[in-house]
């Protein structure tokens, strides 16, 4: 697991423990969870593609090392020739990561519909929600299996 995305669920972790005191501090390490799983598939891609990302546009081909650079490159109509389906999106991360095989497809599709909404509805909210420590603790410990198997040995 990279380093940063490590970083991340220790931050969370902390946040979880401090919401023993600040109750609100359980929703907020759910969140940083959940974007610490966009940024391991984020890290996973580069990694599967050894930072060679190959991209297509009609008859033209061109390279990204970083993913940031794939995603610039999808939303100007270029497309990764081994999967035309992936649009570059968390969402599309979740799915492209259940096509390959590096989780389990069922469960790629589960977190697909619910990961980004939960990532959406923290970071633009129309009002403030506060979840309960069960709750949140039960998305943790998701957020943490789904890194995990990601980075598994083959």
């Amino acid at each position: 697991m990279p380093e940063d995305v490590k970083k991340q669920f220790d931050v969370a972790r902390m946040l979880f423990i401090y919401g023993y005191f600040v109750y609100e501090f359980f929703t907020l390490a759910g969140f940083l969870c959940v974007l610490a799983v966009e940024s391991a598939l984020m890290h996973r891609f580069e990694e599967y593609y050894q930072r060679r990302i190959r991209l297509t546009k009609k008859d033209q081909a061109t390279e990204a090392a970083r993913y940031e650079g794939v995603y610039t490159l999808l939303r100007r109509g270029w497309r990764v020739p081994d999967d035309p389906e992936f649009r570059g999106g968390f969402k599309s991360l979740l799915l492209w990561a259940g096509r390959k095989g590096l989780i389990e497809s069922s469960e790629a599709e589960l977190f697909a519909k619910t990961l980004p909404g939960i990532r959406s509805d923290r970071a633009h909210p129309s009002f403030q929600s506060i979840s309960t420590i069960g709750m949140e603790h039960g998305l943790i410990a998701r957020t943490v299996d789904l890194v995990n198997e990601l980075f598994r040995a083959p």
